[in-house]
């Protein structure tokens, strides 16, 4: 993780969510500090445990303990509450809805 010009350490369980806008992916913790990251949504996918986290949209990756409730949304999508929340809403499409809820049955 990325602080000013100094690079920092972080475990993955710290991670809360990665969100990308504008080509910059940020890092928030679950503790609602928030870093810039050196890395893709599509690389950090491939890094992380995907028991742990999913790619609830293209805009956002999410760890378990960080969603705290699904709610029915228009035409099937879903909408995420995650903590700490983010700036936008979180919408997952119709298509990866049941996915998603699979996997936070586990």
């Amino acid at each position: 993780m990325r602080q000013g010009d100094t690079l920092l350490p972080l475990p993955a369980a710290e991670a809360a969510w990665f969100w990308s806008h504008h080509e910059t992916v940020t890092l928030a913790t679950h503790d609602g500090r928030r870093f810039v990251v050196d890395y893709t949504l599509e690389q950090l996918e491939s890094l992380l445990d995907p028991a742990q986290f999913f790619r609830l949209n293209r805009q956002l990756i999410a760890q378990l303990p960080a969603v705290r409730r699904l709610m029915p949304h228009f035409g099937g999508k879903l909408l995420v509450a995650l903590h700490p929340a983010p700036a936008d809403e979180i919408v997952v499409s119709k298509e990866k809805a049941s996915a998603v809820k699979a996997w936070l049955e586990g």
